[in-house]
């Protein structure tokens, strides 16, 4: 008797992973952005987005996200600039100018993008997370004994807009981190922007069949239209 229970329980237990499964997926997205500081801001050439969703519906889910940025900015914010210093720090893991970044997000996503097969036009996320930033610059306080890292750490809200263009995804990114670490003192936060491609995911639904065959086919549909026409005379 309590066997046959168990046989339920572990069928009802199988049944409810594999259709948790099928509602898990993963995507991602690339592109390029930039970032903006109190004297410290530049573009991130590499920004790419890996992000594993649960879908809540066709066009709506939850999301667990990592992000990775790397860039090249504006490095000296001196009024009087030293090319000594650049030369003695130039040699530093990130090399002058260098900054990267890495991030985890929580986020609701909605419309376009939500899932692989949401098939909408536009769509949008809203998320928070954790994001950590670091790069090297020159300031009037800086000077070859006291360092010129940045590092930033903190609290980040994030926002996207997904957009179509012909039958891809695009997304619109702004993001702010709000500085916890205070390494840097006269940085508060960090503001960035990205346009990521989103890898894989359609505006529209695909039927595997080219313009060109479509436009075959249906050109035999109509000979074969004619054709019982004339016998049916």
């Amino acid at each position: 008797m309590y066997n046959r229970y168990l046989c339920i329980g572990l069928l009802l237990s199988t049944f409810s992973l594999a259709a948790s499964a099928q509602k898990i997926s993963i995507q991602q997205a690339g592109g390029i952005g930039g970032f903006f500081a109190h004297q410290f801001a530049g573009f991130n050439l590499v920004n790419y987005e890996a992000r594993l969703n649960y879908e809540l519906t066709p066009a709506s889910s939850i999301s667990l996200s990592g992000r990775v940025t790397v860039g090249y900015g504006e490095n000296d914010y001196r009024k009087e600039k030293k090319a000594l210093d650049s030369v003695l720090h130039e040699y530093d893991a990130l090399g002058v100018g260098w900054g990267s970044g890495i991030g985890t997000f929580v986020s609701y996503n909605f419309g376009n993008a939500a899932t692989r097969t949401a098939y909408k036009k536009f769509g949008g996320a809203v998320g928070i997370g954790f994001n950590h930033k670091r790069g090297r610059r020159f300031v009037d306080s800086t000077t070859i004994w006291n360092g010129s890292k940045v590092r930033l750490s903190g609290i980040s809200l994030d926002t996207k807009f997904n957009f179509p263009l012909r039958n891809t995804s695009w997304t619109f990114n702004a993001n702010y981190t709000y500085d916890l670490q205070r390494y840097n003192p006269d940085i508060k936060g960090i503001f960035s922007i990205a346009l990521l491609y989103n890898i894989g995911i359609h505006i529209h639904e695909t039927t595997g069949i080219s313009r060109h065959q479509r436009a075959i086919r249906q050109k035999q549909i109509r000979q074969e239209n004619k054709e019982q026409k004339l016998r049916s005379l």
